[in-house]
């Protein structure tokens, strides 16, 4: 059968490739180098959504596939007015082995609005009104992806979508870093969007930031304004050397406008306007401005099966010009209300944080819509907040024939399926065939697990906590090489906790934690030599520090005693002090000379030595002793006692 047309859902018998067992293309609506954007059905959820497939060669680019994943996740959580919002993205890999089994694609909103690019092909220049307007949301847009740290890198006019509603979205974050980064330029060195809308520091190996983005926006704003992209040369290399050292070039011409645009345009990042800053200077601008005329909406469905891509390339053929195609008809689109409502439109959407919300131009429809949808009935918006996804995209259905946008978010605390916020919310009177916004959870964030063995606990602890993770039991194991307080083991419900792994906001991380090396018992040396303590010591990794004393009871050169004492536990390595004998001390011979033999032998005996002889009468007074009086001997020796003769 042949395709629909463009926003016509005839059921789910299209014909046509399907994608991922979901995404069934229906007609392609834009084609570039990079990539081609289809209109595809979704089976799943019934409705038409959009589908930029790249071309088959970054399927074999590692590092492109990798960087593609990285940003393509953050993308997805992206959720605000002015960013087109990403249902689902491949990398084109088989989720066993990594192998390549198609090209990558991503699944975003259909915006069937055109782009920037497309109005600047008009005849019709843009006014500076229309100008700021589109400028103003882009700029919104850009400051909330800014917040989340996630930088585009490749802002130009054909990633400035719209959709009928004439609300600006900013198309491609997720894929726009992966394929700047794979090439800078078509063949034959053609100047593409990536370096014709580029800052300076994207020519450098440096970081770039969202002070990059704030830059090309600028320039997408002049063309728009002048009809020209300032700074560029006749080679991609000329315009990034010509734009690290001049200022874009901002006339007074440009009336209100010109100063923040070249506060944004400054080649220095540094002294850059950011997005947000820019939003604040097209703020103040625009009261001195008339309100903006309607935008000149393109109907893309002139573009089916052919024609620019939308969102990733410049649509230009080899020599820069426009590829052939069917003229888009222009159509004016919704006319903006007052400044003044437009700016409370964006602080509000800044206090919201960019949640989900009506739509900031879907309530500034022109008259002569307005007339059309008040002939049409209107219903109250229920409240869906127990209902799941499924049952909120049929009961809708059901109810008023609404479409539902569905954007799904980790947030902690919830359940999967939990419906987080709806969009208008429950009592709005709403008409039939408008869209419902609902934000349903994936369930708690996931939260990586940090690298914990080898921390010590107190840093273990505190990274698990940084990780949004909880600390669980802490037990402690001793370890023969890990040093006392060094984690051994981190596990998750009893299996091993490795880094990188997700797991859900406080999730508990149980420890297990070194207590050094186990402890060692105090062998029994006492009565042992020297030697053969050390050899005991060391068999438990012990040291022996030796000191030696007199012992009336333990031989020379035996251990008296062992301080621990045997059986205590010390720790490995530990001294253990040790006393050996010297033998029996020794003492003085006393002065007996003079006394009377007998009481001689009994001083001599006290004070430890044994007297084996006495020569002479034992009641005459001693003459000598031998050894003599002063001379030292072992306790125990035995001494002789010679007495006068008469």
């Amino acid at each position: 059968m042949s395709a629909p047309r463009l926003g016509q859902v005839e059921g789910p018998s299209f014909e046509g490739p399907i994608l991922g067992d979901r995404y069934q293309l229906v007609a392609r609506i834009g084609a570039g180098a990079s990539a081609e954007v289809f209109q595809a059905y979704d089976h799943r959820l019934n409705r038409l959504v959009a589908v930029k497939r790249l071309r088959s060669g970054f399927a074999n680019d590692p590092r492109f596939l990798k960087l593609f994943r990285s940003e393509a996740h953050l993308a997805a959580q992206l959720s605000h007015p002015n960013i087109v919002t990403v249902h689902d993205w491949s990398d084109g890999t088989d989720e066993a082995g990594g192998r390549a089994t198609g090209t990558p694609y991503i699944v975003t909103e259909l915006l069937t609005g055109g782009s920037l690019l497309d109005m600047l092909r008009q005849p019709l220049p843009l006014t500076a009104s229309q100008v700021a307007f589109i400028g103003l949301q882009a700029a919104q847009g850009l400051a909330f992806a800014h917040e989340q740290r996630l930088v585009h890198r490749d802002i130009k006019p054909a990633n400035l979508l719209f959709g009928r509603d004439g609300r600006v979205r900013i198309a491609d974050f997720g894929i726009a870093r992966a394929v700047a980064e794979a090439a800078w330029t078509e063949p034959e060195g053609v100047l593409i969007g990536t370096a014709r809308y580029a800052a300076p520091e994207q020519a450098t190996e440096g970081s770039v930031d969202g002070a990059a983005d704030a830059y090309s926006l600028t320039l997408c704003l002049l063309e728009a304004l002048t009809g020209q992209v300032p700074l560029v040369r006749e080679s991609a290399l000329g315009t990034m050397v010509a734009r690290q050292s001049e200022d874009v070039p901002v006339t007074g011409a440009l009336g209100p406008l010109a100063g923040p645009l070249a506060a944004a345009g400054r080649a220095d990042p540094a002294r850059r306007s950011t997005a947000t800053q820019l939003l604040d200077g097209l703020l103040r601008a625009v009261q001195d401005l008339p309100d903006p005329e309607p935008l000149p909406l393109i109907d893309i469905t002139a573009m089916a099966d052919g024609g620019a891509e939308l969102g990733t390339d410049n649509g230009a053929g080899p020599a820069g010009e426009p590829t052939d195609m069917p003229l888009p008809k222009a159509d004016s689109g919704p006319r903006p209300r007052s400044w003044k409502w437009f700016m409370a439109a964006i602080v509000f959407v800044a206090l919201a944080g960019g949640a989900l919300y009506g739509g900031m131009v879907v309530g500034n429809a022109q008259p002569e819509t307005t007339v059309i949808e008040l002939a049409w009935p209107r219903f109250d918006v229920p409240d869906y907040g127990s209902m799941t996804a499924e049952e909120i995209v049929a009961a809708a259905e059901e109810q008023a024939r609404w479409s539902v946008e569905i954007t799904e978010r980790y947030q902690d605390e919830t359940e999967p399926g939990e419906v987080l916020a709806q969009s208008p919310r429950p009592g709005t009177r709403l008409l039939a065939g408008d869209q419902i916004g609902i934000v349903v959870s994936l369930g708690p964030e996931l939260r990586v697990v940090p690298r914990l063995v080898g921390l010590d606990r107190q840093a273990a602890s505190d990274a698990i906590v940084s990780a949004f993770l909880a600390v669980g039991e802490v037990v402690e194991r001793s370890d023969e090489e890990a040093a006392a307080g060094q984690v051994l083991e981190a596990t998750i419900n009893g299996t091993p906790a490795r880094p990188g792994a997700e797991f859900v906001t406080g999730t508990t991380v149980d420890l297990v934690i070194s207590s050094g090396p186990a402890a060692r018992t105090v062998p029994s040396l006492v009565g042992l030599t020297v030697d053969a303590a050390r050899g005991e010591a060391a068999e438990q990794q012990l040291e022996l520090a030796v000191t030696e004393a007199y012992s009336e009871t333990v031989a020379e050169g035996q251990i008296i005693s062992s301080d621990p004492e045997a059986g205590a536990q010390v720790a490995r390595d530990s001294t253990v002090s040790v006393v050996v004998s010297l033998g029996l001390p020794f003492i003085t011979v006393p002065d007996v000379t003079g006394k009377p033999a007998s009481e001689a032998a009994d001083i001599l005996e006290q004070a430890g030595f044994v007297v084996t002889d006495t020569e002479g009468a034992p009641n005459r007074p001693v003459l000598v002793t031998d050894p003599p009086a002063g001379e030292s001997r072992r306790k125990g020796s035995t001494i002789r006692i010679v007495v006068q003769s008469n």
